[in-house]
């Protein structure tokens, strides 16, 4: 297979993250990763947000559809998140997040 077959061929998981209005959470306190993960996601057509460190996550998620019940807010269905970033890291944001 060539790059673009394979590429065509991608399937996400059985999730259909379209169809229940999910969003993705890319946290990342590295610019070129978030550029490269934004450009995969934009190519699913994904709907994402940036944080650049754990607290931005952990804030982000608080004002979300997740936390609030909110209808108008993200409903975030993905977190992507990178371990080692400054002010809070990806480990220590995914238990604030999770508790």
């Amino acid at each position: 297979q060539t790059p673009s077959t394979r590429r065509s061929s991608m399937k996400l998981s059985k999730f259909d993250f379209k169809e229940n209005e999910k969003t993705v959470l890319v946290v990342d306190d590295n610019t070129v990763n978030l550029k490269l993960v934004g450009r995969m996601l934009d190519h699913f057509n994904l709907k994402f947000f940036k944080a650049e460190n754990g607290q931005e996550a952990v804030n982000f998620m608080k004002k979300s559809r997740n936390y609030t019940q909110d209808l108008d807010s993200p409903d975030v269905g993905l977190i992507i998140m990178d371990y080692n970033m400054p002010v809070m890291d990806g480990l220590e944001a995914t238990k604030c997040i999770r508790s």
